[in-house]
């Protein structure tokens, strides 16, 4: 499993400073913005975009990142890209994001190339271009830009945009996943548990979803959970297969709050209790997840009072 294909994101903000030095330190940069410093005007934008010492306030962000922007400095240029995607600040328009956005990327900003490439792939104020997409992307991650890392092993692995390479697509993961990055650690996991790409391993399959998993992966919580459930790279443990079931069901993941549902139906690794099945396998029907629908068709006669399924 993977999550959404390039999402873009806004420029890290700074630091925030402790109140004591906030407010000197704010007059200061705002000073220096005001006498045209490029730099003094990002950083005083992002304070604007976090309400770092200042009320929140995207349209201020704006205009201060734009001030910046036509100074040519690639970093304003790429925040005003994701405030035109997002309509933030300012009305929502994806070609003035594209023309930011390339206009960064053709000065090495690898975020910038990265969501370039999403704009490219989705069609998003200009026409969609896979290929295109590849080669922005491939600009960025010879920049060891962990995203774009992950996001150009999805197009090897799939074969959208450039020839189909299993193993180029492994070798990028794992490249992205040194640097940390846990989707690019649950996606390695994947590839070592099903030998796609490298040798099928199940504990160096267990050994990257644990990674992804303990930065809160809900898809390494569920991968990982199903080896601990199997006893695939690692010994069979219910009990730690509910734990990252549970993990993985907090934070909304429609699979995982089915099979827990049907771990505490039938007291697998937890102490059974038909209450707690229900109810969460109520919550992944009410995201219309299939498999979910049909096992409250089944366990319905347990429910008290009955209810009817819609």
């Amino acid at each position: 499993m993977t999550k959404r294909l390039f999402p873009p994101s806004a420029q890290t903000a700074p630091a925030s400073a402790s109140p004591k030095d906030l407010a000197p330190r704010l007059r200061e940069t705002r000073a220096a913005a005001e006498r045209g410093d490029p730099r003094a005007q990002i950083k005083l934008g992002m304070h604007y975009i976090k309400g770092d010492g200042v009320d929140q306030d995207y349209t201020e962000a704006f205009n201060w990142f734009r001030k910046a922007a036509d100074q040519e400095d690639p970093v304003a240029q790429q925040n005003l890209g994701v405030l035109y995607s997002r309509g933030d600040g300012v009305a929502q328009d994806f070609k003035r994001a594209f023309r930011c956005f390339f206009r960064a990327a053709k000065r090495g900003l690898a975020e910038a190339q990265c969501n370039l490439a999403d704009a490219f792939a989705r069609g998003l104020g200009v026409t969609a271009n896979d290929a295109e997409a590849a080669r922005w992307l491939r600009k960025a991650a010879r920049q060891a830009y962990a995203p774009a890392q992950f996001c150009l092993a999805i197009m090897y692995s799939t074969g959208r945009g450039v020839p189909q390479n299993l193993a180029r697509a492994a070798h990028l993961y794992r490249n992205a996943a040194d640097q940390g990055y846990a989707d690019a650690q649950n996606n390695l996991g994947s590839a070592c548990a099903d030998g796609q790409g490298v040798e099928q391993d199940y504990a160096q399959a267990v050994y990257w979803y644990s990674k992804g998993a303990e930065q809160g992966s809900p898809e390494a919580q569920l991968n990982l959970a199903y080896l601990y459930r199997t006893g695939q790279g690692v010994a069979k443990d219910l009990a730690q297969a509910a734990k990252l079931y549970r993990k993985a069901a907090d934070q909304g993941e429609v699979v995982a709050q089915q099979i827990l549902g049907i771990m505490y139906f039938n007291g697998d690794g937890v102490k059974q209790d038909r209450k707690q099945a229900i109810a969460w396998i109520q919550k992944a029907a009410d995201q219309r997840y299939p498999e979910a629908l049909e096992t409250l068709k089944k366990i319905a006669p347990h429910l008290t009072p009955p209810r009817t399924l819609n």
